[in-house]
């Protein structure tokens, strides 16, 4: 008892100091009257009933350390969001490396890509040309088939002419940003190059930095890349805007109610087609096949997008080795690593489709055979192709669209990252 009254005397007396010296940043009144109560109460109990002689505090035994927190290990990065901001930082050989390499990807991709893009966008054309897979489903000759039926719900849930309008109408805006970015980023690398050859000229060779159309020449051949893609988006814009006036009449009949639709579609007599048949079979099989395939280079396609390499490692190892980088060397024995099995795939899937095609017109030419001619069936069967050719443009234009407003802000060039010249103070 008699420590209790001490140590709370002592407490009362620190609490008091710490008023004095921190009274307007520190609030300690509380701990202050709780401190005074058990001192109260300790003197009193001392008093009345064990009458013990308070020590002295140096007398005492110290009292323990509490353990108040849990130290817990340092993990590195310190949080999720951590970025190195000199991780990027790389010899300008190897940037330049790095740019030569990245150009060949983003050309061996949009290759690869491109020429599954045309294998799809060739079968559907010759799909919509023999009026499959409208003709073995249009048996009655006053219903829609149901494969119109799919390509009009589709039209529909995308927005319809309505999707297409609005994209088409943001693509002058988006174009013009575009070259307001790129300009005002060239005129920067134009601004520091004047600079630098002004203090080139008044400091001559006491200026022993690297002159600056050497030092940024890799960003202005970026930029000169950049300049080229906007004017090809000018003649890919004309040529959409083109295409989407010859179709549009088709796709517009599309997003019609059913019940317009099937108005607009011409009647005509039954087919007299035999759903029994051996061809009817083939046909059906051969057209699933198709779709089959063109569901597996879908896949391909995301597989060979997803496909990421940095290939900084292996230009700083071959820069410190030999002193030089073989950029091609490296860059090609490297692609054909990541993408050699996939340009197997691409070209199995090419050869496989026009077997397939081959098979599908040898097997519509017996199937028309079967079918009864006359002038309505044949107006019925153009306006179905109509529509199968309006729907495949539909959704090649608003990919193409969609694709174009996704990557049309050119990213400003980093001038002021990779020009640490401009920071540096002049020579005296």
């Amino acid at each position: 008892m008699f420590e209790n009254q001490n140590l709370d005397l002592h407490a009362s007396d620190l609490v008091k100091t710490a008023a004095s010296r921190y009274d307007e940043y520190v609030n300690v009144k509380d701990l202050a009257d709780k401190i005074n109560r058990a001192l109260t109460a300790a003197k009193k109990d001392n008093d009345f009933i064990y009458h013990d002689r308070v020590p002295d505090l140096k007398d005492l035994e110290p009292i323990g350390k509490a353990s108040l927190v849990k130290p817990t290990a340092i993990t590195f990065p310190l949080s999720q969001k951590y970025n190195d901001l000199f991780e990027k930082m790389v010899p300008l050989s190897v940037q330049q490396a790095l740019n030569d390499y990245n150009q060949r990807k983003a050309e061996l991709i949009n290759s690869a890509i491109g020429q599954m893009r045309e294998a799809t966008i060739f079968s559907n054309g010759v799909l919509a040309s023999l009026n499959l897979p409208a003709a073995i489903e249009d048996v009655s000759g006053d219903s829609i088939p149901q494969s119109i039926l799919q390509k009009s719900k589709a039209v529909i849930e995308q927005g319809g002419i309505q999707t297409i309008d609005q994209l088409i109408r943001d693509l002058p805006e988006l174009l013009q940003r575009n070259r307001e970015i790129l300009d005002a980023s060239l005129k920067f690398l134009d601004e520091e190059e004047a600079t630098d050859n002004d203090l080139k000229s008044k400091f001559k060779d006491r200026w022993q930095r690297t002159p600056s159309i050497e030092l940024y020449k890799p960003l202005r051949l970026e930029g000169s890349n950049f300049r080229n893609v906007l004017d090809k988006a000018v003649g890919a814009d004309a040529v959409v805007k083109e295409c989407y006036q010859t179709h549009r009449e088709a796709i517009s009949t599309l997003c019609k109610p059913e019940a317009e639709l099937n108005a607009a579609i011409p009647s005509a007599n039954p087919a007299k087609t035999n759903q029994g048949s051996e061809v009817l079979s083939t046909l059906k099989s051969l057209l699933a096949n198709l779709d089959e395939l063109k569901r597996e280079r879908e896949l391909l396609e995301n597989d060979i997008k997803c496909v990421n390499f940095d290939m900084t490692t292996k230009f700083l190892t071959a820069l410190a080795q030999e002193g030089v980088i073989n950029e091609e060397a490296l860059s090609v024995t490297e692609l054909d690593h990541l993408y050699g099995c996939y340009t197997l795939k691409i070209q199995e899937s090419l050869k496989k489709q026009e077997d397939l095609i081959n098979s599908i017109r040898a097997a519509h030419q017996e199937f028309s055979k079967m079918r009864q001619s006359n002038s309505e069936a044949n107006l019925r069967e153009e306006v179905l192709k109509n529509l199968a050719v309006g729907y495949d443009n539909y959704v090649e234009l608003v990919a193409n669209l969609r694709e174009g407003t996704k990557l049309s802000v050119v990213p400003a060039l980093d001038v002021e990252f990779v020009c640490p010249q401009l920071y540096f103070s002049v020579p005296t």
